[in-house]
């Protein structure tokens, strides 16, 4: 799969927003010069080969980070307007027809900033505990640079076919290969498809799962509901999308906060869409059929999966697990099934 990869500084923003960055924290904490001499001392052991550059981004960062939080003045220097003029307005105009990632040796907590306003979800940069100032791992530039890009390339191809594959599998026993296979490389997703198939079949009066054979007319039937249902979805996004976005672009730049606030809520309220579908059976166990507790155990699994992967992020600051987090939610919920099927039917 390709991905449209960016450089950011001098490329995206005009200059280094590293120094940049330190000068806006030098002028607004003068205190940090307290730590010049040690980091005069780096310096010169850098221009000897002494020291490397993460050595040196480790020392720059950590005197900072004993006086102040970086996360905080990092929101506070992108909410500069001097610091956003100097961002590329051809940047926004840019086509967005393939996944796009910003690659720079500046430091992630000081670009997630600059991502949310430039609209890209994608960052890769110089991993810097914020608490503490410490580089986690190597900085992000020359072939650290080149082998990072290469791995997100390759999580963006392995990552979405796993769900695929898996969504496939999941609708096969009733639909076969073809139709499945085809709808979930091109459009749809494991949430809608197994939905719409899963009404379709119903209203038919057909339990899906347990479908043996369907005829030609169900077939189409079912077929008809998955492709036309999702039209919907396909207008909005070309009559509202763009609207909306722009609209939380600018909500942001005026009070994060209530921006934050604002995304949140839009995804509660996606997530309270299909915990509907969830719990739409739940009311069984009132009449002596525990079956109905199956899918929100199933969900409380993925769930806890899905939290042990974001503490593991945490506590180790390993990344890349956030990449894999929803494939083995989806692997482990679905195995953990089996199990939970056969003990509450």
């Amino acid at each position: 799969m390709r991905i449209d990869v960016y450089d950011f500084d001098g490329t995206i923003y005009d200059g280094d927003s590293t120094v940049d960055f330190t000068r806006f924290c030098l002028r607004r904490h003068p205190a940090v010069l307290a730590g010049l001499p040690r980091f005069i001392g780096t310096s010169v052991l850098l221009a000897l080969g002494r020291r490397n550059l993460t050595q040196f981004k480790s020392v720059l960062f950590g005197e900072m980070a004993k006086r102040f939080s970086l996360e905080k003045e990092a929101e506070l220097f992108w909410q500069d307007e001097r610091t956003r003029a100097k961002l590329g307005r051809w940047f926004f105009d840019r086509p967005r027809d393939l996944p796009i990632v910003i690659a720079s040796a500046s430091p992630e907590f000081e670009l997630q900033y600059a991502a949310k306003i430039l609209g890209v979800p994608r960052l890769i940069g110089t991993k810097c505990d914020a608490e503490t100032g410490a580089l986690i791992g190597k900085n992000c530039k020359g072939e650290e640079k080149l082998r990072r890009i290469a791995r997100t390339a390759a999580v963006f191809t392995i990552a979405p076919a796993v769900a695929i594959v898996i969504s496939v599998i999941t609708l096969a026993k009733d639909l076969g290969v073809p139709l499945p296979w085809l709808r979930l490389s091109v459009v749809g997703s494991l949430s809608y498809e197994t939905i719409a198939a899963s009404n379709a079949e119903g209203a038919m009066g057909l339990v899906f799962g347990q479908v043996d054979s369907l005829t030609a007319s169900q077939y189409v039937t079912i077929a008809w509901v998955m492709t036309i249902s999702i039209m919907v979805g396909i207008w909005l996004v070309a009559i509202v999308g763009k609207r909306l976005q722009t609209g939380m672009i600018k909500m942001e730049n005026r009070d994060k906060k209530w921006g934050d606030i604002f995304s949140a809520s839009m995804f509660i309220g996606m997530i309270s869409a299909f915990l509907g579908y969830v719990f739409c059976d739940f009311g069984t166990i009132f009449h002596g059929d525990p079956s109905g507790l199956i899918p929100v155990c199933v969900m409380i699994v993925s769930a806890v999966i899905m939290a042990l992967c974001g503490l593991i992020m945490k506590k180790t600051g390993w990344h890349w697990v956030g990449d894999y987090a929803l494939p083995m939610s989806l692997i482990l919920g679905m195995a953990s099934a089996i199990p939970i099927t056969g003990w509450l039917s």
